[in-house]
């Protein structure tokens, strides 16, 4: 059986529901990496920041953020992130995440599809 039969994508989610700040289209932005971008606000994370969680839900002005549990998100960058060890991760610009050993914070990863570019991790 391939790694793609099995899947830990949702398992231990836990929602929170903050304010939007700046460009959050619904129909486009679902599955995004998202940052904290103010006082219960929350943005689609640029290059280089710290992941709070991936965007789920987007209803007017309220975010439903994923913040805890497994997510399976796009990688990019040089550095293909490693099953069985914590990777330093941070956000890579365009929804994902990217290895950033020097800025990243330590996500545990559990699968990565390099077909696809994917890498499923736990958000803590």
């Amino acid at each position: 059986m391939g790694w793609n039969q099995y899947s830990v994508d949702g398992v231990g989610e836990r929602l929170v529901t903050m304010k939007k700040n700046g460009t959050i289209t619904k129909g486009t932005h679902e599955g995004f990496v998202a940052a904290v971008a103010a006082n219960l606000e929350v943005k689609v994370a640029a290059a280089g920041e710290k992941i709070f969680g991936v965007i789920r839900n987007i209803a007017g002005d309220d975010i439903t953020v994923q913040d805890k549990g497994y997510v399976t998100v796009p990688y990019s960058g040089a550095t293909v992130p490693t099953v069985g060890s914590r990777n330093l991760l941070v956000a890579d610009g365009n929804g994902g995440v990217k290895v950033d050993t020097t800025n990243g914070d330590p996500f545990f990863v559990v699968a990565v599809d390099t077909t696809n570019s994917k890498v499923t991790f736990d958000l803590g």
